[in-house]
């Protein structure tokens, strides 16, 4: 049972949470993995590491999950639940903000995550792409469907940019969402090879200065 594991089996609370506070196995388990995939990667985790690091007998995982694969998709849902309740509902929570207001406090939201991450780890989805987008088509399309919704968003924030005149009305926001996002996976990527934040500084700086944001503005609040 749960209760009878010993503690020192437990990882020590990180990004996905206090393993030993989840309320059930299966919180456990998609908390436990989280850390796991994003730190070392998936097909470097057994579903064996997995059941030991949380505790949890290897009946109740398929209680819960099918399969490791399930279990990383569920991980993936953990992921984005964290970046939308870290980043981006805080970045949207005043919406008499201008919309590149907003789009600035995403970026700086998501550049302060990789510094207390101490430049580690990267985007976790990015890491997944990259690693296991070829291979694995039910992967794909999780990570499809994550980076379009962001991309929505974005876009969303740009056509509200343009509705102000805050930006000039040739620039297609749908143009200017893609953009950003191949901007910020290109920065995580970059970050996580120089083990530095500079890549991701310089490309957040560069976007904003050509969108007419101050870039400095956050830091002089």
């Amino acid at each position: 049972m749960m209760d009878s594991e010993p503690t020192s089996r437990r990882p020590a609370p990180r990004a996905g949470g206090d393993p030993a506070a989840c309320a059930s196995n299966r919180e456990r388990l998609i908390q436990v993995a989280a850390v796991l995939f994003h730190d070392e990667g998936y097909h470097h985790v057994s579903l064996d590491r997995v059941l030991d690091a949380s505790g949890v007998a290897r009946s109740n995982f398929y209680y819960h999950f099918r399969s490791k694969e399930d279990l990383a998709i569920a991980v993936m849902d953990t992921w984005l639940e964290r970046l939308r309740a870290t980043v981006v509902a805080p970045a949207l929570a005043d919406p008499s903000l201008p919309a590149l207001e907003r789009v600035r406090r995403i970026l700086d939201g998501l550049l302060d995550q990789l510094e207390v991450a101490g430049c580690r780890g990267g985007c976790p989805f990015g890491s997944l792409a990259n690693a296991e987008a070829e291979h694995n088509e039910r992967f794909r399309q999780k990570l499809v469907e994550t980076f379009d919704g962001f991309a929505r968003m974005l876009e969303a924030l740009f056509a509200e940019a343009a509705a102000q005149g805050a930006i000039d009305d040739r620039r297609a926001p749908v143009d200017l969402a893609a953009a950003t996002l191949a901007l910020v996976q290109g920065g995580f990527l970059l970050t996580k090879t120089y083990a530095g934040a500079t890549p991701m500084r310089i490309a957040v700086r560069g976007l904003l200065e050509l969108l007419g944001v101050d870039p400095d503005a956050r830091r002089a609040m």
